[in-house]
């Protein structure tokens, strides 16, 4: 299965359910969307956004590529079909292919 893994921007944001059109374009395209709160997300309590203060890169990753080896290791991906889209913490991870989010909305 194809995975469009989409950490938010922030660290200190969330995903919340609301209309996303390029998730939508992803859906409609046989893909599946990832897109997990990781520790430092808003709406979870103050210590779980107080989790990544001086951390604002390793422990929000750490969360995300255990999110992903959940679900490759469940078979709900294949490494090499994870689709990295995104924002702001899309330049953490510059060893993936990464699509801007601004670009794809504008399709």
């Amino acid at each position: 299965m194809d995975i469009s893994f989409s950490p938010h921007g922030g660290p200190q944001a969330a995903e919340r359910k609301f209309l996303r059109s390029p998730f939508q374009f992803f859906l409609n395209n046989g893909y599946s969307i990832f897109s997990p709160n990781f520790r430092g997300s808003t709406g979870y309590g103050l210590a779980f956004g107080k989790m990544v203060e001086g951390d604002w890169g390793y422990g929000p990753r750490l969360d995300n590529v255990s999110g992903l080896e959940w679900l490759i290791n469940n078979r709900y991906a294949e490494k090499g079909n994870i689709l990295l889209m995104g924002e702001a913490m899309v330049a953490t991870w510059p060893y993936y292919f990464a699509v801007p989010m601004r670009i794809i909305s504008k399709l």
